[in-house]
């Protein structure tokens, strides 16, 4: 809540993505669920979730609805009809590609 909670900065996602980064999350992302026990699981897609939640809240940079970017605090019409979608593409040799992000219209 104190990063990426309802009321956000830039500053704080950053923070926010260091910490993930220091719980290993692209380990995490990549990681075979079938021998983990349900904690562990649990606890990934807590660590993916979180992920997901700060890279789409640095990459709009407007208030809307429950997102309130303290450093964007207006409403920006060049957001109306955009998503931020995240994809994970699993690659020709079986392996997954890290989660990519784009904004769709």
């Amino acid at each position: 809540m104190k990063n990426a909670g309802i009321i956000k900065t830039k500053e704080g996602l950053f923070a926010q993505m260091a910490w993930l980064e220091g719980c290993k999350i692209e380990e995490w992302i990549k990681a075979d669920l079938e021998h983990l026990s349900i904690e562990e699981i649990t606890r990934a897609f807590m660590l993916i979730a979180a992920y997901l939640i700060t890279d789409s809240a640095l990459r709009r940079t407007e208030s809307r609805g429950g997102h309130f970017r303290q450093d964007y605090p207006l409403e920006s019409p060049e957001w109306l009809g955009k998503r931020i979608i995240h994809c994970r593409k699993a690659e020709r040799n079986g392996e997954n590609e890290q989660i990519k992000a784009a904004v769709a219209t």
